[in-house]
């Protein structure tokens, strides 16, 4: 199990901005494929007190953790997952 830390995303609202880190948490399965490839609890947890609602925050670890281009690439998990805060802030 790997965990990755993405930290310093910002902007909640124009009136308040906020630095929080994200752990970004994926059980990945043996094969270079995502066959059963699903966010870990304390990813889902970090994105529900990063603002997001339990669906949601559900949700973006799967997009995440199921995409098979982010595979044991960190650099490229964290740019993801930056993109996808910044592109779907919570509400």
């Amino acid at each position: 199990m790997k965990h990755y830390v993405i930290g310093a995303l910002v902007a909640i609202s124009a009136t308040q901005a906020m630095a929080q880190s994200v752990v970004v948490s994926c059980y990945r399965g043996p094969w270079k494929s995502v066959i059963v490839d699903r966010p870990n609890d304390v990813f889902v947890e970090s994105l529900m007190e990063y603002g997001y609602t339990e669906v949601e925050a559900t949700g973006i670890g799967n997009v995440i953790c199921r995409d098979e281009d982010l595979v044991d690439d960190e650099a490229a998990l964290a740019a993801a997952m930056q993109d996808l805060l910044v592109s779907t802030p919570p509400r």
